[in-house]
């Protein structure tokens, strides 16, 4: 059970691994592979949308009611 949870958790890293360096270089197949099969680049996808949308709600709520 734990090596199968190790071995898991060591496949995820080099997939994200896979993908940092292939978003670097531009190659789009290669980020896509590596995008299309980790759970943990998806998550860190989810990540980054959400705090880039907050980022969005506190610049906007900001404007809004200006500096106080």
């Amino acid at each position: 059970m734990w090596d199968s949870l190790v071995r898991w958790w060591r496949v995820e890293v080099a997939l994200f691994i896979c993908y940092l360096y292939a978003v670097r270089r531009g190659d789009r197949p290669s980020y896509r592979y590596c995008a299309d099969r980790s759970i943990l680049v998806s998550a860190f996808c989810v990540v980054v949308l959400m705090a880039g949308l907050m980022l969005v709600g506190a610049v906007a709520t900001f404007l809004q009611q200006g500096c106080r």
